[in-house]
């Protein structure tokens, strides 16, 4: 049995990155990303044009968390020493053992580096291990290639697509493709595959 709460302040870190609770005063952190880097929202259903969007989109999670709802973390890269992105558990059923990470992005410069894939262990790691989950999901726009094979690079099962899913950012509407992580695969060889390839 799980002995989250949604009131835990979850700190998951290794000696190169750190997450930590996402707070509204983390805007000052996070906004260059808003005001540099469009390309980064091509695919999110969250489209964000400027720091107001931004901070739009960082109260919602928030709020999501107060609500019991979500559980979103900003990224903190100790070599680079700057904050990365953002990263979070959502859709968490406790009661029947799964949720979803996701909404996970990251500056230019950080991706292509073990920044995902250790957050993406710390996550697991925390799912699996203390929050005892059966199953950890994993979903994106069937159309970003980048974000697939980040997640079959981690573990990650593809299972099949939702068809004309989700409304898409260029309008229209969007596949979702759907992947999947189990508790027996993670402490089967997910685990110490991911620990290989960040260690």
């Amino acid at each position: 049995m799980s002995s989250f709460t949604f009131k835990d302040d979850i700190m998951l870190e290794d000696d190169k990155v750190k997450l930590c609770p996402l707070q509204r005063t983390d805007i000052q952190y996070l906004k260059l990303f808003a005001e540099q880097e469009p390309q980064l929202w091509k695919y999110s259903l969250a489209q964000i044009k400027n720091v107001q969007d931004l901070e739009t989109y960082i109260d919602k999670a928030v709020q999501a968390r107060i609500d019991e709802k979500e559980y979103p973390f900003i990224v903190y890269d100790k070599e680079k020493k700057r904050y990365a992105g953002s990263t979070r558990f959502y859709d968490i059923q406790l009661s029947f053992s799964t949720l979803q990470i996701g909404y996970t992005w990251y500056g230019h410069e950080f991706q292509g580096t073990s920044v995902n894939k250790r957050c993406k262990f710390l996550l697991l790691q925390y799912a699996f291990e203390t929050m005892h989950m059966e199953r950890v999901e994993f979903r994106a726009d069937a159309r970003n290639e980048r974000s697939k094979q980040a997640m079959v690079s981690i573990g990650c099962t593809l299972e099949g697509t939702l068809r004309n899913h989700l409304p898409s950012a260029d309008g229209g509407r969007r596949d979702s493709i759907i992947l999947s992580i189990l508790k027996e695969e993670w402490f089967g060889n997910v685990k110490e595959n991911l620990w290989k390839k960040i260690s």
